[in-house]
């Protein structure tokens, strides 16, 4: 969906500078399609009007397609995202309760990073937060690897007591 957004922005990027600069190409688009589409006297007295809409259109479309890249597993998102984007969207998808698409993330990033130790921990704590024990054991045990000395898996166990109710800190998965 993104790249489709962002090929139909930058249609309309062209668009917006035909309008603006290349007024003579529309002349001769205008020539081919007189009848059907364009009407010299509009078209000509209001092409700066219909070339900054193209423009602003681009602008809005790129936006959009640049914000879905990274739920995207695709070539372009592992080359145009950086990682501490993907992080900050992982953990506010763990803030906001949408457990799954923290997973996905963090699993995308550790395919692209194998030695991230924050994805790892962002990893375990959505996999815990899942249910799913056994898989944040051992995404736990491979950050501790990476990384003993974190501040991140402090939050993280904090996030996790917070949600889950627990009475202490003491997650026997993370030990």
């Amino acid at each position: 969906m993104s790249i489709f957004l962002m090929i139909v922005s930058f249609l309309f990027l062209a668009a917006g500078l035909i309008f603006i600069y290349q007024p003579a190409w529309i002349i001769k688009a205008n020539k081919f399609a007189r009848e059907r589409i364009f009407n010299d006297s509009l078209i000509l007295l209001e092409r700066r009007k219909k070339g900054f809409f193209f423009m602003v259109m681009f602008v809005i479309l790129f936006y959009l397609g640049f914000q879905f890249i990274p739920k995207e597993p695709a070539v372009l998102s592992s080359k145009i995202v950086s990682p501490e984007r993907i992080l900050y969207q992982s953990i506010q998808h763990l803030h906001l309760k949408e457990y799954e698409e923290s997973k996905t993330l963090c699993e995308n990033l550790v395919k692209r990073e194998p030695g991230n130790s924050e994805a790892f921990y962002q990893l375990a704590a959505s996999q815990y937060l899942l249910n799913d024990k056994a898989g944040a054991s051992a995404s736990w045990k491979k950050a501790m690897a990476i990384n003993p000395n974190s501040e991140k898996a402090d939050r993280l166990i904090k996030l996790i007591v917070k949600e889950k109710n627990l009475p202490s800190e003491n997650i026997p998965e993370f030990k």
